[in-house]
């Protein structure tokens, strides 16, 4: 997974973390941090001068290090 289906993905979706997500089964609607079974997704604070509250909230993906966890994507 880590080394052929994800890269795959990655340039099929060109990059699109969140359509990468969705297939594998780890996307989530809330604007909170997600720790699914392939990908983490963290939050990143707005720079200064732009935390208004009107920007979109912007997140940073990775790929997990510990093992994955296959059960939401086997639909269990």
């Amino acid at each position: 997974m880590r080394h052929k289906v994800i890269p795959l993905l990655a340039e099929y979706f060109f990059e699109d973390w969140g359509k990468i997500a969705a297939v594998l089964g780890d996307l989530e609607t809330h604007d909170r941090p997600i720790a699914g079974g392939f990908l983490n997704r963290s939050v990143l604070k707005a720079p200064p001068g732009l935390d208004n509250g009107e920007a979109m909230p912007r997140f940073r993906w990775d790929v997990r290090e510990d093992g994955f966890d296959y059960a939401r994507l086997l639909g269990s």
